[in-house]
């Protein structure tokens, strides 16, 4: 599924490069960028500049947070216009996999995540 990146993921990934990367503590290859409107994130390598992955998220994915060892990302589903986001996804980075979507009920657009030791 390479593909060339568009401006678009280029503009993206360039902003969210410089919130991620001092916070990696490995080789921080691939980078996740949330995709807002179409409900997605794409993982992008960085040595090829190609998406290697477009996996689906919840409404309106917002924020990214990478674990500290750098194996997962969690997004946050803030929502949009129509409908109030009320999930994480967890994202297996280097198997380019959802993981899990966490339920959070009632507790609507989640805003802001960070990993704890």
């Amino acid at each position: 599924m390479d593909r060339p990146i568009s401006f678009r993921h280029v503009f993206a990934a360039a902003g969210l490069a410089i919130l991620v990367s001092p916070f990696a503590a490995v080789d921080a290859s691939t980078l996740v960028v949330a995709n807002k409107a179409e409900a997605t994130v794409s993982l992008i390598d960085l040595d090829s500049a190609t998406v290697v992955a477009t996996l689906p998220t919840g409404v309106g994915p917002h924020e990214v947070g990478i674990s500290p060892d750098g194996r997962f990302a969690m997004v946050t589903n803030y929502g949009n216009r129509e409908t109030s986001g009320n999930s994480l996804t967890m994202i297996d980075i280097g198997a380019a996999a959802v993981v899990k979507t966490i339920d959070l009920g009632r507790y609507l657009s989640p805003h802001g995540v960070e990993w704890i030791d």
